[in-house]
């Protein structure tokens, strides 16, 4: 994988403090920052930003805030086997299969291995953070309801046990 990194960000004391203390706005505005954001500079005046990037700077600020380093880098788009894509996602790699399986995230066959897309693995990571995805684990009432549809369908055919 290829990647450079443009900046990294170790926090003072004085940076936590600060991040701290816009954290919750800079979020709020972040979380309705679909369209371009207008910010202001005092050195430069006003200029706008794409939401994604400002959506970017606030995850870093919480990151900041937090007291971790952050680093800014490029990625190319390569594909990653399973076992890299679970690290990534912080899931075992069986549970990563089980959400390839159910075609939530794409993925290619290379002989008898699987590749996906690093891009694909991280958006999926962020719908996960936005509690949009997840492995697929039917509920307990619903496995009861599927074992009560099947013992009518054995009762229904005659079938007992």
């Amino acid at each position: 994988m290829s990647t450079a990194t443009i900046e990294l960000i170790e926090p003072t004391t004085a940076d936590v403090k600060l991040a701290r203390g816009q954290q919750e706005r800079l979020m709020r505005a972040a979380a309705n920052a679909e369209q371009p954001v207008s910010i202001s500079v005092h050195s430069v005046g006003k200029f706008d930003l794409p939401g994604s990037v400002f959506r970017a700077l606030a995850a870093i600020l919480h990151e900041i805030a937090e007291g971790r380093a952050v680093a800014v880098q490029t990625v190319e788009e390569v594909e990653i086997s399973t076992t890299h894509a679970a690290a990534l996602l912080g899931m075992s790699r069986p549970t990563l299969i089980n959400v390839l399986d159910a075609g939530e995230l794409p993925f290619r066959w290379i002989g008898s291995h699987r590749r996906l897309g690093r891009s694909a693995v991280l958006a999926y990571k962020a719908r996960l953070a936005r509690g949009e995805a997840g492995p697929v684990r039917l509920r307990r009432s619903d496995r009861l309801r599927a074992l009560e549809e099947m013992a009518e369908a054995t009762d229904a055919l005659g079938m007992g046990y």
